[in-house]
């Protein structure tokens, strides 16, 4: 699934949002794994039924594709 044209992410939940990313130009999803400007960004975990994110430091459980891997 891929959403093109301008867009932003917004973090925590929707009555009470934590913050919203930039403007990107794509958000797409490929597996369990969400891509924001074609750059792997979180993972869904189905049990809590959440998205994590990764940072260098704190990468993904299970791994997430590279970057160069993304859809699109």
């Amino acid at each position: 699934m891929r959403f093109e044209g301008a867009c932003r992410l917004m973090f925590g939940i929707p009555c009470d949002p934590a913050d919203v990313s930039d403007l990107l130009e794509s958000i797409s999803i490929l597996g369990c794994t969400l891509f924001a400007d074609r750059v792997a960004f979180a993972r869904y975990e189905p049990g809590p039924e959440m998205w994590h994110g990764g940072t260098r430091r704190s990468p993904i459980p299970g791994g997430m594709r590279s970057a160069s891997k993304a859809p699109g």
